[in-house]
């Protein structure tokens, strides 16, 4: 389904990261692989056996052999020792070539492939509660990067919605799928707060044998989404006011299957 001149991101971390690479090699072809992107961020909790654990992995791989790559759109800033380098006609050296008057980019520097982006915070008006949540800056990036406005992003594992949101705000089309009744509603609420008017969840179960399959917890969201319901005091408590707030809609709140 992927556009000729469309590219795939699939983000994970060391324990899966060899694995993925060789299979995503098999489904789009070794040759298509264009990069490694590591997202780097600080943080807490490291073991004194080994060196901390800071990274994701991103695999980018094209389809064909020509996509869309807008580097002009993600160029980042020269570190003050390349600026006061470059004051001077700097000198630099591509293979047998040698070119004597390299300047900057007036819009940046070339992207590398590694990005330093902090996670969303606790504290960030970001958060929707997922452990996963990726942060808005990191999703624009590669949406910049890889689309123009008007392209169609998918996101088939879209969580709480960032890579849609991101793509709404950047005014790309969208699509999200999730096996979760209760991200799919997230992710519409939170697209209806970044300006999607009425975006549709298709495929919410209706019937007793589809409520079966859910789990506890997707089913207790469920019939209080359906009520137009709130939480109990105590599954604020278990889950935190935030993530409540946008799983279960306030009186009078409407929703499109």
């Amino acid at each position: 389904m992927l556009h000729p001149r469309g590219s795939l991101y699939l983000h994970c971390d060391w324990p899966a990261a060899h694995h993925l690479k060789v299979m995503l090699d098999e489904v789009c072809g070794a040759e298509h692989f264009q990069n490694e992107v590591i997202w780097h961020y600080r943080g807490g909790g490291v073991s004194p056996k080994r060196f901390g654990r800071r990274h994701d992995n991103i695999f980018f791989y094209t389809k064909g052999k020509e996509w869309t790559f807008n580097v002009d759109e993600i160029r980042t800033q020269y570190s003050q020792e390349s600026l006061d380098r470059l004051r001077y006609k700097a000198r630099s050296f591509r293979g047998d070539k040698v070119y004597d008057s390299y300047e900057p980019n007036p819009l940046g520097k070339h992207p590398d492939d590694v990005l330093d982006i902090q996670p969303t915070m606790p504290s960030s008006k970001e958060r929707m509660g997922y452990p996963t949540q990726k942060p808005e800056r990191l999703l624009e990036v590669f949406v910049k990067a890889s689309s123009k406005p008007g392209d169609i992003i998918l996101d088939p594992f879209a969580g709480c919605g960032t890579s849609l949101t991101v793509a709404h705000r950047l005014k790309r089309k969208w699509i999200g799928i999730d096996i979760s009744p209760t991200a799919c509603n997230l992710m519409a609420r939170r697209l209806i707060r970044a300006g999607a008017l009425a975006p549709k969840v298709q495929g919410l179960p209706t019937t007793v044998d589809e409520l079966r399959r859910l789990k506890p917890f997707e089913f207790q969201n469920w019939v209080i989404a359906r009520i137009n319901g709130v939480q109990a005091k105590s599954e604020e408590r278990r889950y935190g006011r935030r993530w409540l707030d946008v799983h279960a809609p306030r009186p009078g709140a409407s929703q499109t299957i």
